[in-house]
């Protein structure tokens, strides 16, 4: 039965690829054309009423499970989505095998613009589900018309491309300018709360991924920081900071 609903949402090229390659390509995945609810975008874009139905009209809303493909740079282009819910991993993987995390995108964020925009190619990047994600799919030829038609929306969207830029600068200059051992210095900073605790499921792998190393420098930095009483290890997925300063400090 989904078959069928996903060759109706889906341009015939893609939904059968998808139907005769998924479980080998780890696709798991629901697409349905929503029948009420717009108003769930005002969460996380603030137009008028009128913009946000044009929108919603348009917008077929998928469901991946936890660590599903969601695209492939090799994949047929087709749309361009808006995260509802969860979290998603934009990467790229070089000739080595090698995988360097991107883009870490959450609900609200836009992700896979470019083939719309330039309507030349297949899709530039890859994307997985880091979490369960929800996002609402835009063809690209709908999505351009909707740019056209709503200088707001337009608007609205250079902001969050701003954003992912900013990012990106960010990451630049993190993988130019810092050491191994800063970089996860610094990721370990970034990601703890105010108690100084991080609870997390990801792997050093994961954490490789996010930082330009593999898994086992990851590890053996890990277990250099608590041996030198930076941080404690209670449990598989918790990392407790027992010296803040002493950690920055690995970062200069």
């Amino acid at each position: 039965m989904w078959e069928v609903i996903l060759l109706w949402i889906l341009s015939e090229e893609v939904a059968q690829l998808i139907i005769e390659g998924g479980n080998e390509m780890n696709y798991d995945f629901r697409c349905l054309k929503p029948s009420i609810g717009y108003e769930e975008l005002a969460e996380f874009i603030d137009l008028p009423d009128r913009i946000l139905k044009s929108i919603w009209a348009v917008s077929s809303i998928c469901h991946y499970n936890p660590g599903s493909n969601i695209l492939r740079e090799e994949n047929p282009r087709w749309a361009t989505y808006l995260i509802l819910k969860g979290k998603v991993d934009i990467f790229q993987v070089f000739i080595n095998g090698r995988r360097q995390v991107v883009l870490h995108l959450g609900p609200g964020e836009w992700f896979n613009f470019i083939p719309s925009l330039k309507p030349i190619g297949d899709n530039c990047v890859n994307v997985s589900a880091s979490t369960y994600v929800r996002a609402a799919a835009i063809e690209d030829d709908d999505f351009r018309r909707l740019l056209r038609q709503y200088p707001e929306f337009a608007y609205y969207f250079l902001l969050n491309i701003a954003n992912q830029v900013q990012q990106l600068i960010d990451l630049t200059a993190t993988l130019s300018f810092l050491s191994t051992k800063a970089r996860i210095a610094d990721f370990l900073l970034k990601h703890v709360d105010r108690a100084g605790v991080i609870e997390w499921t990801c792997t050093q792998e994961d954490i490789g991924d996010r930082v330009g190393t593999v898994a086992d420098v990851v590890g053996r930095t890990l277990r250099q920081f608590v041996d030198d009483g930076l941080i404690d290890i209670p449990s598989r997925h918790c990392i407790i900071i027992k010296n803040w300063k002493g950690l920055e400090n690995e970062i200069k």
